[in-house]
C-alpha cells in the first residue's frame, strides 16, 4: 500500500466533482508544504498526542516539541496552538463523555472495498466516535487553517470518512451520524464557537460509496470527466489544467481556442439601451448574460489565471526567464528608525508635539483583545470574560449592502433603492 492514496479522504472534494484530476496530476512533482500546512500538521500532532494520553486539554504541551515523521523541522508548541487543539478537545470528550459505552478512534486508517480500485481508495480519520447505546456515529475533523472556512454540510471528506468508519466497524449498528468540522481559528465559524456540526441522513451512508465508485470508474477511463469549480483551488494540475479557460469562454460566447487570442474587439458588447428597457424580455435576456460572464469569472477565470501568474512569478524569483515579466525592487516607503525612538520622542517634544499624539494609545480590535486574554487568563476565566464582553459590549452591525455570488451562506435581503455604504464584494 502506498503512503498516499489515490483516491483519498482529503481530495475527495477535488476528485469526486473533478475525475479527470487524477490523471492530469500524475507527474506532477509536489510543490512541497508550506508554513501554514507545517503548523497544521503540528497542531494535528499536538490533537492526537492529547486524545491518545486521555488529556482532556493541551495546556501541558506548552513548549513541548512534537515530532511527526513527515516534517524535519521541529517546533515546540505555543499557546495559540493549545487555545485552537483545546476547542477540537473539548468537543471529541463532550461526544465521549454522553454515556459509558461510547468509543473512540484516533488517527484510524481505513480501506474501501471499490471495484477496480484495490489499495487505492483509502483515508485516516482524526477522531471518531460512536455509542453504543445511542447507535451515533460522529466523525470529527479538524482543521487548524483560518482562511477559508470549511463546512460540514454536505462535506465530501467527512462522508467519506463516514464510510471508512463503517468499513472498518461493521458490528456497529449506526443509527445517526454526525459530521463534525473543527474550525477554531477560522472567524465564520466564531458564532458556532468553531464547531460547525451537520447531521448527515442515514441513507446516504450507503449511497455515498457508490457515488465512489462511478466517480473511481470515470476516473480510470479513457475519457475521464473534468469539471471547474472551487475544488481546483487543491488540485496539483491547476496550472496546467485549461478547462476553467475553455468554461469561461463558452460563458461568456468567445468563439476562441485560447484567451491568448482575446482582443478588444472579441469582447461582447454589453450595454443595455433604452430599448432594451422597454424590452422586458430583452432586458432580461442581456442581464441574464451579463450575469453568467460574471459568475464564470468568479469561479473559473480567476483562480485559474492567479494559479499561472503565481508559477510563472515563481520562476522569475529563481532566475528563470518568462516573457513579459521581470524582478525589480520594490517601491521604497519611508519608515522610522527603530533603534532611535527615544531621540525621535526628544525631537519631537522639542519641537513642541505632545508624546500621546507621537504615540497615541488605541484600543484593541475585538480579535486582538481576545486574543490577549487568551494569553492571560486560563480557559474557564477567559470563557467567563468573553461571554461577558459579548453580552455588555458588543454589537454585530452590517457596514452596508453588497452584491455576492447566490451559493453564498448569507440570506438574501431586499433592495430598497439606497446606494448609502454600498460596496462591491470580489473574490481574489
Amino acid at each position: 500500500m502506498t503512503a498516499h492514496a489515490k483516491f483519498g479522504g482529503s481530495s475527495a472534494y477535488r476528485w469526486l466533482q473533478c475525475p479527470g484530476s487524477i490523471r492530469l496530476s500524475e507527474g506532477i512533482a509536489d510543490k512541497g508544504s508550506s508554513v501554514y500546512a507545517d503548523e497544521g500538521t503540528f497542531a494535528h500532532a499536538l490533537a492526537e498526542k492529547c486524545l491518545l494520553e486521555s488529556a482532556v486539554v493541551a495546556d501541558g504541551y506548552l513548549g513541548v516539541v512534537i515530532p511527526h515523521q513527515t516534517l524535519a523541522s521541529k517546533k515546540p508548541v505555543t499557546q495559540e496552538m493549545i487555545d485552537a487543539v483545546n476547542v477540537y478537545l473539548a468537543a471529541v470528550w463532550a461526544e465521549v463523555d454522553r454515556d459509558d459505552i461510547t468509543y473512540l478512534c484516533v488517527e484510524e486508517r481505513f480501506e474501501l472495498a471499490i471495484p477496480g480500485a484495490e489499495g487505492e481508495v483509502f483515508g485516516t480519520n482524526d477522531a471518531t466516535t460512536f455509542s453504543h447505546v445511542t447507535g451515533k456515529l460522529t466523525i470529527f475533523d479538524y482543521k487548524h487553517g483560518q482562511g477559508k472556512a470549511v463546512f460540514a454540510r454536505d462535506n465530501p471528506q467527512l462522508k467519506f470518512y463516514a464510510a471508512g468508519a463503517v468499513s472498518n466497524h461493521p458490528e456497529w449498528e449506526v443509527k445517526s451520524i454526525e459530521l463534525v468540522i473543527v474550525q477554531p481559528r477560522c472567524t465564520m465559524h466564531d458564532e458556532r464557537g468553531g464547531v460547525d456540526r451537520w447531521e448527515m441522513p442515514i441513507d446516504e451512508l450507503v449511497d455515498f460509496p457508490w457515488n465512489i465508485e462511478v466517480a473511481v470508474k470515470d476516473a480510470k477511463s479513457d475519457a475521464p470527466t473534468f469539471a471547474a469549480g472551487t475544488q481546483c483551488d487543491w488540485c496539483p494540475a491547476k496550472d496546467v489544467c485549461t478547462v476553467r479557460e475553455k468554461l469561461f469562454l463558452a460563458a461568456a460566447a468567445l468563439e476562441l481556442e485560447s484567451l491568448s487570442q482575446l482582443g478588444p474587439m472579441d469582447l461582447p458588447t454589453l450595454e443595455i439601451t433604452v430599448d432594451d428597457i422597454r424590452d422586458e424580455a430583452e432586458r432580461f435576456k442581456n442581464v441574464t448574460h451579463m450575469a453568467a460572464i460574471l459568475h464564470a469569472y468568479d469561479l473559473f477565470l480567476t483562480p485559474w489565471v492567479k494559479g499561472i501568474r503565481e508559477k510563472l512569478d515563481a520562476m522569475v524569483m529563481a532566475g528563470d526567464t518568462v516573457p513579459g515579466r521581470k524582478l525589480v525592487e520594490k517601491i521604497g516607503s519611508r519608515k522610522w528608525v527603530e533603534a532611535k525612538t527615544p531621540e525621535l520622542l526628544d525631537t519631537l517634544d522639542m519641537y513642541g508635539l505632545p508624546l500621546d499624539e507621537a504615540m497615541p494609545r488605541k484600543l484593541l480590535n475585538i480579535t486582538g483583545m481576545e486574543k490577549a486574554l487568551k494569553h492571560l487568563l486560563d480557559v474557564k476565566t477567559f470563557t467567563q470574560a468573553k461571554n461577558d464582553l459579548t453580552v455588555n459590549f458588543m454589537v454585530k452591525e452590517s457596514s452596508g449592502l453588497t452584491v455576492v455570488d447566490e451559493s453564498d451562506r448569507r440570506p438574501a435581503v431586499a433592495a430598497n433603492g439606497d446606494m448609502q455604504g454600498f460596496v462591491f464584494e470580489t473574490e481574489e
